[in-house]
C-alpha cells in the first residue's frame, strides 16, 4: 500500500478501518488525500502526520466532531480547528483554492445526502465533459476540484473511483444520462 500511495495523484479511502491505512510520511507534494468513511470515533483511515502535512478541508461540520480521522487528531490536538480549510459550502462559493502545487491536500466526509444529489444532478442534467471521462467522479470532486488535483495536471479516470461514470454506461438508452 505505500508504494501505491506514494505513486498516486489522489488517495481516496472508503473503509471502515479502526487503525490509520495512509501515513503521513507516505505523502508526496501536490498530492491529495480523500477520506470518504471512518464516520466514527472508533474509525481511522489516516495517520496523525498525514493530517499534519495536509491543508485540511472537510464535507461539514459534523466532519469536525464525529468524523474519525479529523474529529481524533481536533480531540487529541494534532490539529486546531484554525487549520480547517473550509467546509463544502464554503468551498462551492469559491472560498478556498490550493495555496501552491506542492500543497498537499485532505478532504474529510463524513457523507451528506448533498452530495450524492449535486453528482447526480450534474449527470442527469448532461454537463459532465462530453468525453463521458468524468472529471468530477465522486460528488466530493463535483465542488472541490480546485483542491483536489495539483493546477497543473487534468484529472483522470484513474484518479478516484469512477462510479458516476459507471452508472452513467449503464443507464437505459433513453435516459438523459445515457451516451
Amino acid at each position: 500500500m505505500e508504494r501505491a500511495a506514494a505513486e498516486a495523484d489522489v488517495v481516496s479511502c472508503a473503509t471502515l478501518s479502526t487503525t490509520p491505512l495512509i501515513e503521513g510520511r507516505w505523502l508526496k507534494p501536490g498530492q491529495h488525500l480523500d477520506l470518504v468513511a471512518a464516520f466514527s470515533m472508533s474509525m481511522r483511515e489516516a495517520a496523525d502526520e498525514a493530517l499534519r502535512r495536509a491543508r485540511v478541508f472537510v464535507d461539514t461540520e459534523v466532519a469536525c466532531a464525529e468524523g474519525g480521522d479529523v474529529a481524533i487528531g481536533l480531540a487529541s490536538g494534532v490539529i486546531a480547528r484554525a487549520e480547517i480549510g473550509a467546509d463544502l459550502p464554503a468551498l462551492c462559493r469559491g472560498a478556498e483554492e490550493r495555496r501552491t502545487a506542492d500543497e498537499i491536500t485532505l478532504f474529510k466526509s463524513v457523507g451528506a445526502a448533498i452530495e450524492d444529489l449535486a453528482a447526480a444532478i450534474l449527470v442527469w442534467r448532461g454537463q459532465a465533459p462530453a468525453s463521458r471521462e468524468l472529471a468530477c467522479h465522486t460528488a466530493h470532486e463535483c465542488f472541490v476540484k480546485g483542491i483536489r488535483r495539483r493546477p497543473d495536471s487534468p484529472p483522470t479516470r484513474k484518479s478516484t473511483g469512477n462510479l458516476i461514470h459507471r452508472w452513467s454506461e449503464r443507464a437505459p438508452p433513453h435516459s438523459p444520462v445515457s451516451k
